[in-house]
Parts: structure tokens; C-alpha cells; sequence
């Protein structure tokens, strides 16, 4: 048997419908508007995809084949599988990342974690996910921020790990253009223990050599803990830095415990496991009460900030959701929530009179 509904039931559901026609209304009254720092975002959008047209540039007079799997000819995929390769890694990840606009995507990043300009953050990069690496310096060249860089050699599949031209060699070639600033402090050899253990000897003595050719010197650190208070000390020293950025999966930033920062930006206040001497350079800075970025899951930054995963054609730069906010009239949003009153009122005096 069906029970009617009650005076009060009926009341309450009039009163969702109301609230949500205010709802709809003050939506529909929306309106899509350019970031206020919408010609920085773009900017670095530019710079970023000037510096993967140098490194493609630079692949093809080494004769360096693209790889088949680089739909867009962008030339920041390296190769599936060789002897310096560390890991393996997600292909449509890395197709993704080389999409100028992820440049912008850093930009909000950076001020999300309360970076400005004039500031100087900690970089700490391996190869695995070169345009990503690429979209944080364009970023900071941008917002003028000094971006203090260690990076690595080590890449998962599809990274920078062409042996001919690994990310730090993009780097020299790019900052040897006048595309980025050189703030280099030292550079590893990433992988196992930092120093490249796992890699093919014979790979590994030929990206020596090609490094020292450009005037290159590895520094090499095995013990996890020194190697820590090494890089920490090289960022005071030219430092400090007000936030600490990590790309990739580099042992020295994500640590050795299994154990993962959370992706994207993580505030000082903001409660996670207690450090251990397991813990990499995100967790140790985090501690310290410095706001880190932990570029990784670049399927989630894609979800949450609007930005296309593995897109069939790369959008234009300036075109993506990255570059707008949605506002709303105040007028609208006023006349909307008094017409939505104006009924409640109505409703409930015609009520009374019952």
C-alpha cells in the first residue's frame, strides 16, 4: 500500500527543487574568462615548445630516429627499451607530457604552492619524463623564478634515453641556445644507487663520455643518506629555496620505502607519514614546512586541472581549460538567488493562509 507523502516531505522537496533552480541559475550565468596570468601561462607554453623543437632539431642532425610511438613527430620520446633504460614507464603518459601547455599547467602549480617571483625552488629531475622536466624550467623562466636543477641521466621507457642525447645533454643544448638558464648544480647518473649500477656498463662509459664531451662531470654519491645531505646542502648554499620539485622517479626525491608523496602540490601544513631515512628530498623539505610538487601521475594533474590525456590532436596553446576560469555575475547571482527567495516566501505565505 503506498503511504502519501506528508505536509513537511512535500515541503522539503519544494525547497531542493527551489535551491536547485538557484543553482542552475547562478551556472548558467557563468562565464568563462582568461586567468589573470593568462599571458605568462602562455609564454611559457612557447618557451616549452621552442625547447622541444631544439631538441628535435638536434636529433635530427645526430640522425637520431624518432620513435614510431611519437604520433606528433614532438621528438621528446626516446627509445622503448635499452641498456641505460631504468624502469618501465607509461607510453601514453609521456606522449601526453610533451604538450606545450603543460608549461601553463606548472605555472599554476608553482603559484598554487605559493611560489613568486624572485623566488628560488629546488629541482630535482631524471629522464624518465623530459617534457615535464621542460615544462618546470619554462615555467620558472616565465614567473622569474630561480630553478636550482640536479638532473639525471637514468630514464624509464620512451624517456630521455637516447644515449647520444640523454636530459642533461637537451639541457646544455638548450641553455648553450639561450632557451633556458643554466642553474644546473651537479648531475647524476640516476638508476641504482644514483650511479647508474644497473645500467649497461658499455651504455653507461659511452653517456660518460658524451657528457664530458660537453664539459659534463658526473657526481657520483652511493650511500642514499650522504647523497641527500649533499643535494640539500648544494640548494642551501645557492639557495634557499622556498619549495622543492620533483619529476620523474628518482630515488633522491621520491625515496627508497615504496611509499609515495602525494601528485601535484602538497602544502606544509598538510599531514603525511613521518619521515624515515627511507624517505627522498619531497618528504625531508615537506618536514621541513616547504611546500613540494611531486610530478608523477600525470594522468591525475591531466583530471584535475582539465588538461587532455593522450589526445588524439594537441590542442593550441592558449585554447586549453588551464589558461581559463569560470566567474560569475554578481548582478546575475544576486537576481537568481532573490528570484529563488521571492518564491520560497510566496510558497510559505499561501501556506499560512491554508
Amino acid at each position: 500500500m503506498k503511504q502519501k507523502m506528508t505536509r513537511r516531505e512535500i515541503s522539503l522537496a519544494f525547497l531542493l527543487l527551489v535551491l536547485c533552480l538557484a543553482v542552475w541559475g547562478i551556472s548558467a550565468g557563468g562565464k568563462s574568462v582568461k586567468t589573470s596570468d593568462y599571458e605568462v601561462r602562455l609564454a611559457a607554453a612557447r618557451r616549452m615548445q621552442a625547447c622541444m623543437d631544439a631538441v628535435k632539431s638536434d636529433k635530427q642532425e645526430r640522425n637520431i630516429p624518432l620513435n614510431p610511438e611519437d604520433i606528433f613527430e614532438t621528438g621528446m620520446l626516446g627509445e622503448e627499451y635499452n641498456g641505460i633504460t631504468t624502469t618501465l614507464g607509461d607510453l601514453q603518459a609521456k606522449r601526453t607530457t610533451a604538450n606545450s601547455d603543460m608549461a601553463a599547467l606548472c605555472v599554476a602549480l608553482l603559484e598554487k604552492a605559493g611560489v613568486k617571483q624572485g623566488d628560488t625552488v629546488g629541482v630535482g629531475v631524471s629522464g624518465s619524463f623530459p617534457s615535464m622536466n621542460l615544462a618546470v624550467l619554462c615555467a620558472c623562466e616565465e614567473m622569474k623564478v630561480k630553478a636550482l636543477t640536479i638532473p639525471s641521466v637514468g630514464a624509464s621507457t620512451y624517456g630521455a634515453n637516447n644515449p647520444e642525447l640523454t636530459f642533461p645533454a637537451m639541457l646544455k643544448l638548450l641553455t648553450k641556445d639561450g632557451l633556458l638558464t643554466d642553474n644546473v648544480l651537479v648531475v647524476t647518473l640516476g638508476g641504482d644507487s644514483d650511479c647508474g649500477l644497473s645500467m649497461d656498463p658499455e651504455l653507461r662509459n659511452q653517456v660518460e663520455q658524451n657528457l664530458k664531451n660537453l664539459g659534463i662531470t658526473l657526481w657520483k654519491e652511493p650511500d642514499f643518506q650522504k647523497n641527500l645531505q649533499q643535494r640539500m646542502a648544494l640548494y642551501q648554499k645557492y639557495g634557499p629555496i622556498s619549495c622543492y620539485i620533483g619529476v620523474g622517479g628518482n630515488m633522491t626525491s621520491i625515496g627508497v620505502s615504496g611509499k609515495k608523496m602525494v601528485y601535484g602540490v602538497t602544502q606544509p601544513k598538510e599531514l603525511l607519514a613521518p619521515v624515515t631515512e627511507k624517505s627522498g628530498l619531497l618528504d625531508l623539505y615537506h618536514d621541513k614546512g616547504l611546500p613540494v610538487i611531486n610530478l608523477l601521475d600525470i594522468k591525475k594533474l591531466c583530471t584535475d586541472y582539465g588538461l587532455p590525456f593522450d589526445p588524439a590532436v594537441l590542442p593550441t596553446p592558449g585554447t586549453s581549460a588551464i589558461y581559463y576560469v569560470t566567474t560569475y555575475s554578481v548582478p546575475a547571482v544576486v537576481i537568481t538567488l532573490l528570484l529563488a527567495f521571492a518564491v520560497l516566501i510566496s510558497y510559505w505565505r499561501r501556506r499560512k493562509k491554508r
